[in-house]
């Protein structure tokens, strides 16, 4: 069970669905038995149920869930802490709903884009900037797609606030570092590079930050912590499990992700102070975006940028 204020997440796991329900219905009547001795009522109306799997198991699934006379209902979606989850963990749903959180605040200032360009930006980054970054690390679980469209409502914003056109016509990355210069003038950064600035310092975090949340922590071993031969220069480097990096679950799993990432592009800095790191980063970022978009291909984004600012 993981806990956030008055929010409560119950997670339990099983390959066979009958017991997945019977280990539900323990751990239900253990959490009611905790509420009932602290006096504590549960939200029946707000508890609801979701069952995550790739398979197609829809005609296992029942609408409600009886437990204590309480119909809990069965959902194919859910906000947590401010993200949709999808019973399939595509985040696409999630990402959808950004977008047009994004849209309906660049409309409720439409009537302000006779002010000058400075408060708009202003405006771009205290109102709609904290929409895209929330969460954003989640984006090594996005499909192509999802990235794709989050990309496009960035840069729509962009061409709204600012009047940046881009045209789409074929593949060829240096536009994007190009991009990443003009807007740099304006203190901001292109799409992908925001991306990678965000992943890169979750990443310098998780690694440096010892409150950092231990189940996230734990998913990372250095190659000297197995009882293996490992050439001594890569003894101190992050572990890439044996994945088929061909198959459907390429560049999914949070530990491979981060351990490319950090292996990659910022091995030698990740142990930086904070400040120091990113100073770094941002000294380096457009030579660091081309390593990271020709390692994770769902970030070679189809864009040939033209840009007029």
């Amino acid at each position: 069970m993981t806990l956030f204020a008055d929010d409560a997440t119950l997670l339990t796991n099983n390959s066979d669905f009958d017991k997945l329900i019977h280990k539900f219905i323990l751990v239900m009547e253990k959490l009611s038995d905790w509420c009932l001795y602290n006096k504590l009522d549960i939200n029946w109306k707000k508890t609801k149920v979701m069952f995550i799997s790739n398979k197609r198991i829809k005609k296992l699934i029942p609408n409600k869930i009886i437990f204590n006379n309480n119909a809990i209902e069965v959902v194919n979606n859910f906000k947590l802490l401010g993200v949709l989850i999808d019973d399939k963990l595509k985040f696409y749903n999630h990402v959808t709903q950004v977008c047009a959180n994004v849209n309906k605040r660049l409309y409720s200032i439409k009537k302000i884009f006779f002010l000058a360009k400075s408060v708009k930006i202003q405006f771009l980054k205290t109102f709609v900037l904290p929409v895209f970054d929330y969460c954003l690390s989640l984006s090594i679980y996005y499909s192509q797609k999802a990235i794709q469209k989050l990309s496009n409502c960035y840069y729509l914003c962009l061409y709204k606030l600012l009047k940046v056109k881009a045209k789409i016509d074929y593949r060829f990355q240096g536009d994007f570092n190009r991009l990443n210069d003009r807007l740099s003038g304006y203190g901001l950064l292109s799409f992908q590079h925001r991306a990678l600035t965000r992943l890169l310092f979750f990443s310098h975090k998780l690694i440096n930050n010892a409150l950092f949340p231990r189940d996230l922590k734990d998913k990372l071993l250095v190659n000297n912590s197995f009882d293996k031969y490992y050439n001594l220069r890569n003894n101190d480097k992050f572990f890439i499990s044996c994945i088929n990096y061909e198959s459907k679950f390429k560049e999914v799993t949070f530990s491979d992700f981060i351990a490319k990432l950090i292996n990659n592009l910022c091995h030698e800095q990740i142990k930086f102070i904070l400040t120091n790191f990113k100073n770094f980063v941002y000294k380096n970022l457009n030579f660091l975006f081309l390593k990271f978009a020709n390692i994770f291909e769902k970030f070679n984004l189809t864009y040939n940028l033209n840009f007029f600012i």
